[in-house]
């Protein structure tokens, strides 16, 4: 056990030494040419136990086109494969495989695929796959794939595949639980997307934007393109509602809740969502809305929730007027399908008359 110990305190040692010197060199050398695999002094293999207990000792910017390492490899460029137990560190270029269970590394070029149960991570250009259980990142440009649980790019082209993804420029697909981006030219699928520009399509429970070019479809989409406005308006159906519409662009989502008998008798509730569209025709604007609501049924008197619950669809449109900056009135009309819970197909439908006012907050 204090072998073992021993020698991974070494191991350790030796690695930041030479990790230091690397970043330092590969600092210095960013600005000069970049001189290919096959210009630099070359063997066809490298072993190493852990560098400098490796075959290229005091040689780490050697080319070669394979690379075996049990606990840690370096070397200049590999036009191969590159296999490490814990640690691939390459300083330049990659054309082909390195795989290691840490860290895998490469300084300026990576052609092909790094995987790791760890972090992958390239300094420079990317134009490949990268595979990481814990972090893939590319430094400057990722043409290609980043699959991991948090993926950062600088120019990304492709697909990002993550709990968490980050790119500067997206000219592809971000899928993740969390997704940022500067620019993005196709489509952020998430629970909340983030970009300043967005050319394509939003999809998830918030999306966030400073100008689209497209559609975001969410519950709750900000833009600097549109509003967020708070609605309060009577219909024949529930006299009672209030919504919270957020537009974006030409888009809006719409989060309701209406109520009927608020005082006395039996008081019906209704949550809805809703998605459609809004034109600006100043100072009038013309609206169309698809919206879902679920209503309970309460009894007074029990105060407890009743069998009698419905799925409601709507559609109806609007067309509204801008008083002031900040407020306006509207109404509407349109029609509304109500069916019981456990009997869609028995459902009924009704029109629908709505008036109301609305308070709006410009996108900031």
């Amino acid at each position: 056990m204090k072998k073992c110990l021993l020698i991974f305190i070494l191991f350790i040692f030796s690695f930041c030494l030479y990790a230091e010197e690397e970043t330092s060199e590969i600092k210095e050398e960013s600005e000069k040419e970049i001189l290919p695999v096959g210009e630099e002094e070359y063997t066809p293999f490298v072993f190493s136990f852990f560098y400098p207990f490796a075959m290229n000792v005091g040689n780490a910017d050697i080319a070669t086109n394979a690379q075996a390492s049990i606990i840690s490899g370096v070397s200049g460029s590999v036009k191969g494969v590159n296999l490490a137990g814990f640690v691939a560190w390459t300083g330049k270029y990659i054309y082909g495989l390195e795989a290691t269970t840490l860290f895998s590394f490469a300084g300026e070029k990576m052609y092909g695929v790094q995987i790791s149960a760890g972090i992958s991570y390239t300094a420079g250009k990317m134009y490949g796959v990268q595979l990481s259980t814990l972090s893939s990142i590319a430094d400057e440009k990722m043409m290609g794939l980043q699959l991991s649980a948090f993926n950062m790019a600088g120019e990304t082209k492709g697909l990002q595949l993550a709990l968490i993804n980050f790119a500067d420029d997206m000219n592809g697909v971000q899928i993740g639980t969390l997704n940022f981006d500067k620019k993005v030219t196709g489509l952020q699928l998430g629970l909340m997307n983030d970009a300043t520009d967005v050319t394509g399509l939003q999809i998830g429970i918030v999306n966030i934007n400073d100008t689209i070019h497209g559609i975001p479809l969410g519950l709750i989409n900000i833009s600097r393109q549109g509003y967020i406005a708070l609605a309060a308006y009577t219909s024949n159906i529930f006299p009672q509602n209030v919504g919270l519409q957020f537009s974006c662009g030409l888009c809006r989502s719409t989060l309701n809740f209406s109520t009927k008998n608020l005082i006395g008798g039996q008081t019906s509730l209704a949550v809805g969502l809703g998605w459609g569209l809004t034109y600006p025709l100043s100072p009038f604007y013309v609206g169309a809305d698809f919206l879902y609501h679920y209503k309970f049924i309460e009894d007074a008197k029990r105060k407890s929730l009743d069998t009698g619950k419905e799925n409601i669809f709507e559609i109806r449109s609007e067309l509204g007027l801008h008083i002031l900056t900040r407020f306006g009135i509207f109404v509407g009309v349109g029609a509304m399908y109500r069916a019981p819970n456990d009997a869609f197909s028995e459902g009924e439908w009704y029109p629908v008359f709505l008036a109301g006012v609305k308070i709006i907050r410009p996108g900031a």
